[in-house]
């Protein structure tokens, strides 16, 4: 076991020392605000939406942004995240540096990937805290706003997580790509093009086998209130992850640099 943690946690901290300052950590967090104060703004001056025929005001808010947020934000924001973190190396063409550490190469890949895996939840978090900030502006502003009535945090957390592990598919396929490309428009190209033909194939009968799309699908259960965690979408994203990550490691692990 300490033959793994040891390299792991120490290959782990060089990435976290290498994100510190970034665009990529500043993109993480910038998304969700850019979302958040849209969202504020609309509210703002359409309170009626939240108030009108006195309905769950956590459904209009919270649903509304689950279903923008997964469909084509969160998507294009990972897209270009991935391509920051791995380009860190292929900028400086430091492949060849950093695998003459005295680190496992497969280290090296697992915790570039946590490092993403951190940044999507961070993304959702602060998505999630910032609708949250939302929601107690508008109800301080507008009181008729009926929060406090409704109890929907269970639902909420729970969609934020399905959200989260149904988007590691299409990570992994980000990731696998643009640490192994060093051109950016392959990775960034792929990931655009993917989200623009989830959009224009909702209505495809197999949509929901596309990895682009499960985000969503996994954000509409908060509108059906479906409190299951293992899903569909969300099964199909751990199991898209996790076979792409092992093909990955094994690429990565006998790749040539030059």
């Amino acid at each position: 076991m300490t033959k793994v943690l040891t390299p792991l946690c120490r290959s782990f901290g060089a990435e976290v020392l290498k994100l510190k300052g970034t665009l990529a950590l500043w993109g993480t967090l910038l998304g969700p605000l850019f979302l958040a104060g849209m969202n504020f703004l609309i509210y703002f001056i359409h309170e009626e939406l939240l108030i009108e025929g006195g309905g769950n005001p956590w459904a209009v808010l919270f649903g509304n942004t689950f279903n923008i947020w997964a469909m084509m934000f969160l998507p294009l924001l990972m897209t270009v995240i991935v391509y920051l973190v791995c380009n860190v190396e292929h900028r400086a063409s430091a492949w060849k540096h950093v695998y003459a550490l005295p680190l496992p190469r497969w280290s090296v890949y697992i915790t570039k990937y946590l490092i993403l895996v951190f940044l999507l939840f961070l993304a959702n978090g602060t998505l999630v805290l910032l609708q949250y900030l939302t929601a107690f502006l508008l109800w301080k502003i507008y009181p008729a706003i009926a929060f406090a009535d409704f109890a929907y945090d269970a639902l909420i957390m729970m969609s934020f997580l399905k959200v989260t592990l149904a988007s590691l598919g299409m990570l992994t396929i980000q990731f696998v790509i643009s640490i192994n490309v060093r051109n950016f428009v392959l990775p960034l190209g792929l990931g655009i093009f993917s989200i623009i033909a989830s959009l224009f194939l909702m209505r495809w009968e197999h949509i929901d086998l596309f990895p682009y799309a499960y985000a969503f699908f996994a954000g509409q259960d908060f509108s059906a209130e479906e409190m299951a965690l293992f899903t569909q979408p969300v099964l199909l994203g751990l199991a898209v992850s996790t076979v792409l990550l092992l093909i990955g490691t094994t690429i990565n692990s006998r790749r040539d640099i030059r």
